[in-house]
């Protein structure tokens, strides 16, 4: 097994986790359209890695012409931190995921026409002081709305929209009482 920043932001295993978030479930031809400039042999490569490293799970499978199409989903539990990370690989994976994020508001704040209020963007920062335990029922219960939305299928007046969590210390001086 792979470690998970290297598999995750690999350029082209992005694109295709974020494909597959946005169209659940998809096919590999269904993401070879989406993504023309990539052969399928690379395709089928970084698929099987992503497989692999269950990233991405079989969730169908459908016969076609002889052959048969398998459907994939994400796996969202593997492509979060889990914690298990060693410092470096998590120091890794949240200064990539920021990085990513800014360099998609650059991308959008650089188009001709930026609507924020109908876009429906937002940033919120929240500071909660709650005991462990209560930590993670509230992360429990976040993610499991999250998990209910994300398994909607895609409508054709549906946009997709994008939420990074992101849970950061508070330094000690801030939080003594």
């Amino acid at each position: 097994m792979q470690n998970k920043v290297d598999i995750i932001f690999n350029p082209v295993r992005m694109r295709i986790i974020q494909y597959v978030a946005r169209n659940q479930p998809a096919t590999v031809a269904q993401i070879a359209k989406a993504m023309p400039d990539v052969s399928k042999a690379t395709l089928y490569r970084h698929m099987r890695v992503l497989t692999e490293n269950e990233i991405v799970h079989v969730v169908g499978e459908e016969k076609i012409r002889g052959t048969y199409e398998q459907s994939y989903s994400l796996n969202v539990g593997k492509i979060s931190a889990s914690g298990q990370e060693s410092r470096s690989e998590l120091q890794t994976l949240v200064y990539s995921m920021l990085t990513k994020l800014v360099a998609d508001f650059t991308q959008y704040f650089n188009r001709e026409l930026v609507t924020p209020v109908k876009d429906k963007v937002f940033v919120s920062t929240n500071t909660f002081h709650l005991n462990d335990d209560e930590f993670d029922s509230f992360t429990r219960e976040m993610f499991a709305v999250v998990e209910k939305y994300s398994q909607l299928p895609t409508k054709a007046n549906g946009k997709t929209r994008m939420i990074t969590v992101v849970s950061s210390p508070v330094p000690q001086e801030e939080t003594e009482v």
